[in-house]
């Protein structure tokens, strides 16, 4: 359902938006989790971790923590916003002002789904989901409807977007009472307990999103708004279903990373090298025979650059699981230089080694990126743990 409300959102914009304006749209996208990370989502992931090993935590606490931190977070951008609004356009602009407007509200009461996730309550956080996911689509096609009447413009849609998706996620958090939940043991964990890691981990967040978010910033600087227009689309699917490979390892974390019995069996391997093939093939094929009857017939791609794009839906599951690995271990400082070694490949590369970047480069710089990089990490991380251990 997230896929589908990604790609819904994807495919009103492209349509209604002329190539170039959907490329300022998309660059608007690209800029906002810079500006998220101010409301500490890896507390998400820190709730799951501490509910899934028996720990109390106040989930209302947390939210709290999470708007206080919202709100002068978008104080600070805006500050810097102000000075800098010259470098920007004026559909950019107003896009970012709303950006802040809704920043301390946005996203920061969803740890209510790690939280039940994390005390084996998957059914009811499947349920919330697929809800808050479907009337979020109603949202965006009421919204859109509405909106269509008027002059199309940038900032509207990013309106839309972040009021649909934040919307449902409030509703939610205030109607589950979840302070009363998660208070039914007098020895509830403080947020406060929390605050210092998630912190160190959004900290660590922000060179992740810089690494994840350069590839688009050059497209956008070196080849234009058009070409990032052509890009992101290309690389949007890959990264919603890696995330969908995410959101499956969160499912199962207690299976996977806290049962003393390995699903890295020889025959689960196998498994999922044939179902990511089947994915990569299926793929591939779809987005170069139907992108351009989907999105319009500029976003027309040759079917190697389609089978190449594909290839990030393996390398970004890895890159994901790496991350959910030293989050289950507590390794934030490890965290944070995966990631800022992440960056420095990925500049270095984009940069300096490749003198005229094109679409095809940039998505094998991408792709070996995601393979290579998550295995010299692991393998050190189990290195270092022998050794203490």
């Amino acid at each position: 359902m997230t896929a589908i409300q990604g790609l819904l959102f994807t495919f009103l914009t492209a349509r209604l938006l002329s190539p170039e304006m959907f490329g300022e749209l998309r660059y608007v996208l690209v800029l906002l989790p810079f500006l998220m990370v101010v409301t500490l989502p890896t507390f998400d992931i820190l709730v799951l971790r501490e509910t899934a090993t028996g720990s109390k935590v106040s989930l209302q606490s947390i939210v709290n923590k999470r708007g206080q931190f919202g709100f002068f977070g978008a104080l600070f951008f805006a500050i810097i916003l102000f000075f800098t609004k010259d470098n920007f356009s004026t559909e950019i602009f107003q896009s970012l002002c709303i950006a802040l407007l809704v920043l301390p509200f946005y996203e920061i009461t969803t740890p209510f789904r790690n939280f039940l996730v994390g005390k084996g309550l998957r059914d009811r956080a499947l349920m919330l989901q697929l809800r808050n996911r479907i009337l979020s689509i109603i949202l965006i096609l009421l919204s859109v409807i509405i909106y269509m009447q008027l002059a199309s413009s940038v900032a509207g849609f990013l309106l839309i977007f972040l009021f649909c998706t934040t919307l449902p996620n409030i509703i939610t958090n205030s109607r589950l009472k979840i302070r009363e939940e998660s208070r039914k043991s007098k020895y509830v964990k403080p947020s406060s307990s929390l605050v210092k890691e998630a912190v160190s981990t959004s900290l660590a967040s922000i060179i992740w999103i810089a690494s994840y978010s350069l590839d688009r910033l050059i497209v956008e600087r070196q080849l234009g708004l058009e070409a990032l227009a052509f890009y992101s689309i290309l690389v949007m699917v890959p990264l919603l279903i890696a995330q969908l490979v995410d959101a499956l390892i969160m499912l199962y974390y207690k299976k996977i990373f806290l049962s003393k019995v390995s699903v890295f069996t020889i025959k689960n391997i196998l498994l999922l090298i044939f179902l990511f093939s089947a994915i990569i093939f299926a793929y591939g094929y779809f987005v170069h025979n139907f992108y351009p009857f989907i999105f319009g017939n500029f976003y027309s791609y040759p079917l190697s650059l389609a089978f190449l794009s594909g290839l990030l839906i393996f390398t970004g599951s890895i890159e994901l699981f790496l991350i959910q690995y030293l989050y289950k271990n507590k390794r934030a400082a490890l965290i944070m230089g995966y990631n800022f070694i992440s960056i420095i490949v990925l500049f270095l590369t984009l940069t300096l080694m490749l003198k005229n970047p094109n679409l095809y480069s940039i998505l094998i710089v991408l792709g070996l990126k995601q393979l290579f990089l998550p295995m010299i990490i692991f393998t050190y991380d189990r290195r270092l743990k022998n050794y203490f251990y």
